[in-house]
């Protein structure tokens, strides 16, 4: 018996067509699917064993007791969701949607699943173990600051651990940067009080007014996130990351791994002198995983079944 999440009503159309293809492809493997619609308050099927359990994201106040059951029965849990940094809200019904669906939980956030679904131990983000001498170069450009989601900050607090919310991460960017600051709010989120004030009275900082995310990237010398799908983007873009998260891209040489002032104000300044100590070869190698563990619609159900069987 396989139990398959089901999306909250008021989703976009990619979740429910996600988890609406999982349970299908169980189905066509040969599996016993039932659906459990935790948005409309029904209890959990606790007096069921279940082989297989898939679950959206994994981060709501009912999973912790719901995934320790599961975890003594020995079930078998997997996390989906759309993790295709951010391209997905540009698709349209009937597109072949990218996903993620990973078994295990975040190495760096114990308590989070599927959230940047990339965080895979299975994943093998081991990287080359020395670097390979390609060194990132550094462009011109100021540093753009992206601001997240602050509703999912507050919920995801063991994997956003160094700031209360936007107006602290962008208070802490302005007040220790060596380069202009240029702010860019989460598109589903509006400019906090704290924030906007912290922006609109600062000499080196100013908001974002780009059309695009991809704009607002191509204009930077650098990223500072905290756990971002937009990390990701500035890598492929080629220009440094300043990580204040348990991303996944978290990784010596991959991405600069901030916590404090000193930490901020050390990579800055290299940014202000037109230097940079990561690895552009390791980042090439990591996007290439990156690139490999996105799933597709279409993958389904051969790929599901392979993954399954661990091959």
């Amino acid at each position: 018996m396989v139990i398959v999440h089901e999306a909250k009503p008021n989703d976009a159309w990619q979740p429910t067509c996600i988890l609406d293809a999982i349970a299908l492809a169980f189905k066509l493997l040969g599996h016993e699917v039932r659906r459990w619609r935790s948005a409309y308050g029904e209890e959990f099927p606790c007096d069921t064993q279940f082989e297989h359990a898939v679950f959206w994201g994994g981060n709501a106040t009912w999973f912790p007791p719901i995934k320790a059951h599961l975890m003594d029965q020995g079930t078998d849990i997997l996390y989906a969701e759309v993790d295709d940094f951010g391209l997905y809200k540009k698709a349209k019904p009937g597109d072949d949607l990218a996903f993620t669906l990973c078994r295990s939980l975040c190495p760096n956030a114990p308590n989070i699943g599927g959230v940047c679904g990339y965080r895979d131990w299975k994943g093998n983000f081991s990287l080359v173990p020395v670097d390979t001498g390609k060194r990132l170069k550094v462009r011109d450009g100021d540093l753009l600051v992206i601001m997240q989601d602050e509703v999912n900050l507050n919920n995801h607090r063991d994997i956003s651990p160094f700031f209360q919310g936007n107006a602290d991460f962008v208070k802490h960017m302005i007040a220790y940067s060596r380069v202009p600051v240029r702010v860019r709010k989460h598109p589903d989120y509006p400019r906090t009080s704290p924030a906007m004030d912290s922006v609109e009275h600062a000499e080196n900082a100013y908001w974002d007014d780009s059309p695009t995310i991809e704009e607002a990237i191509g204009r930077a010398q650098a990223v500072a996130v905290i756990d971002s799908h937009c990390g990701i983007r500035a890598m492929q873009a080629g220009i440094p990351v300043l990580c204040y998260g348990m991303a996944i891209y978290r990784l010596p040489r991959l991405t600069w791994r901030c916590s404090t002032p000193t930490d901020t104000m050390r990579c800055t300044e290299m940014l202000r002198q037109g230097e940079c100590d990561l690895d552009a070869g390791r980042i090439e190698r990591f996007l290439r995983i990156v690139t490999k563990k996105t799933w597709h619609l279409s993958d389904l159900p051969d790929r599901l079944d392979r993954y399954l069987r661990g091959v």
